[in-house]
């Protein structure tokens, strides 16, 4: 009766690391996706923004024009992947307004990935960092900030194909100094091969847009062929 009973906890054991090995190389094909579909480079929505504007729709419906360069970067005290991101004020990238970086991991079950953005203690310290490695690779959780409640889970759906997933409801907070109040953002992601859409809409407590189109169209920004590597 031992033996059989030694016998039966080994098989659930094993049993048991061959589900975990197998959710292991469900996650990291997905992180590999995630790398392979984020082309290192700038993306815009501005196909998307001439069309709102040739369309003559309501102001408050035109998507703003965005400018975002993504590069994936090694940070030796973050795991999963690493992406260095960077937002301009227009077309000419010369003027930095936002810096970061964006984090994939996997989540159990190997159906989903969590995407995490951390922002620089000192951004302007940060700016372009992606051309200095050396400097990422010094990184440590003291130089950035984040809040776990702003996380999106990115669920894999092979029929599209993309990765797409909400913010939790009423679970990121952003202060508005301007107003003395604090916002809430209600956000979505979707990844796709060389896209990368997002909401990005901020409301008060009533409700009411504070930051953001109207439309609940994602602003859907694409790859360009400005390789960020040679600038």
């Amino acid at each position: 009766m031992k033996i059989l009973l030694a016998k039966g906890l080994a098989l659930a054991l094993a049993m048991g690391s061959a589900h975990a090995f197998a959710e292991d190389d469900a996650g990291e094909r997905l992180l590999n996706r995630v790398s392979d579909w984020m082309a290192p480079g700038y993306y815009d929505n501005m196909s998307q923004v001439t069309r709102d504007l040739e369309a003559g729709i309501d102001d408050d419906l035109v998507h703003r024009p965005m400018y975002q360069m993504f590069v994936p970067v090694d940070v030796p005290k973050l795991n999963g992947r690493i992406f260095f991101q960077q937002a301009y004020l227009d077309s000419d990238l010369s003027a930095v307004i936002r810096v970061g970086l964006m984090q994939f991991t996997p989540e159990p079950g190997g159906q989903a990935v969590r995407l995490r953005e951390y922002q620089f203690a000192s951004e302007e310290a940060f700016h372009n960092a992606y051309q200095t490695p050396e400097k990422l690779a010094q990184i440590t959780t003291d130089d950035l900030t984040w809040d776990e409640g702003c996380d999106f889970v990115l669920t894999y759906d092979d029929s599209v194909p993309e990765f797409r997933g909400p913010i939790g409801e009423n679970s990121c907070f952003l202060p508005f100094d301007m107003f003395e109040m604090e916002l809430v953002a209600e956000d979505e992601v979707v990844i796709r091969p060389g896209e990368f859409w997002f909401l990005g809409r901020y409301v008060d407590a009533e409700g009411n847009i504070m930051w953001g189109t109207e439309s609940d169209e994602l602003n859907k920004l694409v790859y360009t062929d400005r390789d960020p590597i040679y600038e």
